[in-house]
């Protein structure tokens, strides 16, 4: 496979899609990223900011949330990941 002519035409082949790629750019998600995730709106108090543990996600705190004064607000970071 690597070996002439598979790798001239794998080259021109990338060339190729590289060239015309600038064209064809889409807007990238990771510019309208936002790691906040409102979890609780709360009126007074405040604001909490929570931070998952490695390996996990906002969806943790939940239960967390739930069962805290509904006045608070808690606003938790998200990986991009």
């Amino acid at each position: 496979m690597m070996k002439s002519p598979n790798v001239e035409r794998l080259g021109n082949a990338l060339s190729h899609v590289i060239r015309n790629a600038t064209g064809n750019s889409r807007e990238l998600l990771e510019r309208n990223y936002s790691p906040l995730v409102r979890l609780q709106s709360g009126r007074h108090g405040t604001p909490l900011f929570l931070v998952p543990g490695a390996g996990a996600n906002v969806t943790s705190f939940i239960e967390l949330a739930d069962r805290l004064n509904r006045m608070w607000q808690f606003t938790g970071f998200n990986h991009a990941g």
